[in-house]
């Protein structure tokens, strides 16, 4: 009879105790997984810090991530687009797309010449500042402005500025400025935090017109079909015709009280004759710029693990041909342009805009590894520490230093072109990620994204004075 009690106290424990991980005694085996990736010491304090569903989801969903530094798959002959020798630079990231894969560069690794300041900045003010100082060139001539509204001409052929024109009244010169600039047949296109939109001729140096929104503008601008698309801070897109600045249609997508550094990111499709458009609050819309109507929307925030109050951050999208790559503070995937279809993710974070090829992807992560995915199947091709390839003598930690973090990377030459904001620049092979050879052209910072045309890489250093590398 003592036995039967004793039986039946016992099944009625085991039930009481469950199977729910609350009390302590069943371990999920998803965290028992995590603390083996983890490499960590059989701390509690340690573990417990390092159990979030942000490194399992990376551990898992990315089973290519503990291959760093490995060339994976050697057998493969990497191929890229043929060099393009461009003379104009006229939208912040060169054209509709976002993207371009080999630019045509003489590869002398020389600093030819450098222009007086052109503008002046507050101390420390110009470095924080977004993309939108990035130079334009067309025909040329420089094209740029600063925080007091001044928009101007240089002249690369004269090495000096042309004019400046400055479409502000007194009441505006307290201001600080941010302009989102784009150049079309000799007509720049203005866009502001102040809800402005004009344009100016390049040739008259006169304003064409003029036109207030309201409302501060926040994305890059695209031009298409005799239509300048951008957006608001309010994650508004518009349509504003080129010759008036008139409004041909606008389209509300969702708002987000929560504002951070991220700047909506516009790209064109122009195969499929669409607009593509992410927004601050984490969303992907395809909008036809022909018949107006949305093709279809993503909720990215919804497809990578996150809470209500994590911030959404995205690097500029890139398009080609059909493909359509994005680059979260989570993670990177390749879409498919047409239908929104999702082909693959990786749990990757990256730390500079992509390079899409027609077969390849080309990214620096956020934790220094310059790496080479397949297009197709989203494999890594290969892997390479940044900083191990640059001096693999001296620790990490003193390499990084004295190397400066990776700002830039563009493919060139038939190079992969890394740039640091110490004012290095790093070539690398693109068919195994090896290092090719490393420069350190100024000691000042590189402030811009660098932009190319016929062969030189142009940029703007710490203080605001024009560079010109060939």
């Amino acid at each position: 009879m003592k036995k039967i009690v004793k039986l039946l106290f016992l099944i009625i424990f085991i039930q009481n105790c469950s199977f729910d991980n609350k009390t302590g005694i069943w371990r999920d085996q998803s965290l028992e997984a995590e603390s083996v990736l983890s490499n960590s010491k059989k701390d509690i304090g340690k573990l417990n810090k390092n159990l979030n569903i942000k490194n399992l989801k990376e551990a898992f969903l990315d089973p290519y991530k503990i291959e760093k530094g490995e060339v994976i798959q050697p057998s493969i002959k990497i191929s890229i687009d043929p060099e393009v020798e461009n003379r104009n630079w006229t939208k912040i990231y060169f054209n509709g797309q976002n993207n371009l894969s080999n630019y045509f560069y003489t590869n002398k690794r020389k600093l030819a010449f450098k222009s007086s300041k052109l503008a002046k900045f507050p101390k420390n003010s110009f470095s924080a500042l977004n993309d939108s100082l990035t130079p334009l060139i067309y025909e040329d001539h420089i094209i740029s402005y600063d925080q007091r509204g001044n928009i101007y001409v240089y002249s690369i052929d004269q090495k000096k500025k042309i004019y400046e024109f400055n479409f502000y009244k007194n009441k505006y010169k307290r201001y600080k400025k941010t302009i989102y600039l784009t150049v079309q047949d000799g007509v720049i296109y203005a866009s502001d935090n102040l809800g402005y939109m004009y344009s100016i001729d390049i040739n008259s140096n006169k304003l064409k017109w003029a036109k207030n929104y309201g409302i501060p503008f926040r994305s890059n601008a695209q031009i298409v079909d005799n239509q300048l698309i951008i957006s608001n801070q309010d994650n508004t897109l518009f349509s504003i015709q080129l010759n008036t600045g008139a409004k041909n249609w606008e389209y509300q997508t969702q708002m987000t009280n929560l504002k951070t550094n991220f700047i909506n990111n516009i790209a064109v499709d122009e195969i499929n004759k669409n607009i593509l458009f992410v927004n601050t609050s984490g969303e992907l819309y395809s909008v036809n710029y022909l018949t107006k109507k949305v093709n279809w929307i993503l909720y990215l925030k919804k497809l990578t693990p996150s809470t209500e109050t994590d911030l959404f951050s995205s690097l500029p999208i890139i398009i080609k041909e059909n493909n359509l790559m994005l680059s979260t503070n989570k993670s990177i995937s390749l879409f498919n342009t047409a239908t929104g279809f999702k082909v693959w993710e990786r749990f990757i974070v990256s730390k500079t805009k992509p390079i899409l090829t027609q077969n390849y992807l080309f990214l620096i992560t956020s934790d220094h590894y310059l790496m080479c995915i397949d297009l197709l199947s989203g494999e890594t091709v290969w892997s390479q520490n940044l900083y191990k390839q640059v001096d693999k003598e001296k620790k990490l930690e003193k390499t990084m230093k004295k190397i400066g973090a990776a700002t830039n990377i563009i493919i060139a030459n038939s190079k992969i072109i890394v740039i640091t904001n110490n004012g290095h620049v790093l070539l690398f092979n693109y068919f195994d990620g090896k290092i090719y050879s490393k420069d350190r052209i100024l000691k000042s910072k590189i402030s811009s994204i660098p932009v190319v045309s016929k062969g030189s890489i142009y940029f703007f250093d710490g203080s605001f004075r024009l560079r010109k590398y060939n």
